[in-house]
């Protein structure tokens, strides 16, 4: 019995020392063990490289689509401006054909008027003629000048 108190202060003394205190056998199971976790957390050291592999994959895919998006979205807005200047230019001739309608009705008014001055000078000045109040000559002169004289009118007026 001797013998077996001087082998548990053997163990004693090795445990006190930083040792482990272990029974026949027990170190193969530790091995084990150790061996066990050793592959458990390379199988895990793997399992997050191809996550993050795949993860990578993912980022990749998504910035495609993210690039394609935002080249579709430039394009959109190229489009979208030359549109707008479209109908800027579009709202511009609008209003350069209003003016022109209303241009184009001031000159058939200014027209209209000459004709009628026309019209009553050639009235008159034939009548004079006839009546031999004048020779047709001066009638002729006398509408020729009333026309020349309506038509300085406008232009004056209208410039």
């Amino acid at each position: 019995m001797a013998n077996g108190i001087s082998d548990l202060q053997d163990l004693y003394d090795f445990d006190s020392f930083g040792g482990t205190v272990t029974s026949p056998g027990q170190s193969e199971e530790m091995d084990k063990f150790i061996d066990t976790q050793g592959r458990a957390d390379q199988i895990e050291e793997n399992n997050n490289k191809r996550a993050i592999n795949s993860l990578n994959k993912q980022l990749k895919i998504e910035e495609d689509q993210y690039t394609l998006l935002r080249d579709r979205l430039n394009e959109e807005i190229k489009r979208t401006n030359e549109i707008d200047n479209q109908n800027k230019k579009l709202k511009d001739q609008e209003e350069q054909i209003k003016k022109n309608k209303e241009a184009a009705g001031k000159l058939k008014e200014a027209m209209t008027a000459v004709g009628e001055e026309i019209e009553t000078s050639i009235k008159g000045n034939l009548r004079d003629a006839i009546t031999g109040a004048q020779s047709f000559g001066q009638a002729m002169t006398n509408v020729l000048n009333k026309i020349r004289d309506k038509l300085l009118t406008l232009k004056l007026i209208n410039c």
